[in-house]
C-alpha cells in the first residue's frame, strides 16, 4: 500500500474519530478504532482502483 496522509479527527460528543484520506478526493472514515480504520482504507482502496 502506497503512503497516505490521513487528517485524524476525534468527534467530543459521539467519541468516533472521522478522518479525511487527502490521497483520494471525497475520502472519509469514520471509526472507533485503528483496526476498523485500517479495513475502511483498504475498502476506499479498493473502491479507488477498481474500474
Amino acid at each position: 500500500m502506497p503512503s497516505l496522509t490521513v487528517i485524524m479527527e476525534r468527534d467530543a460528543q459521539t467519541g468516533l474519530s472521522v478522518d479525511a484520506l487527502r490521497a483520494w478526493v471525497e475520502a472519509h472514515s469514520q471509526r472507533a478504532t485503528l483496526d476498523e480504520f485500517r479495513a475502511n482504507v483498504e475498502e476506499c482502496e479498493r473502491c479507488q482502483t477498481s474500474p
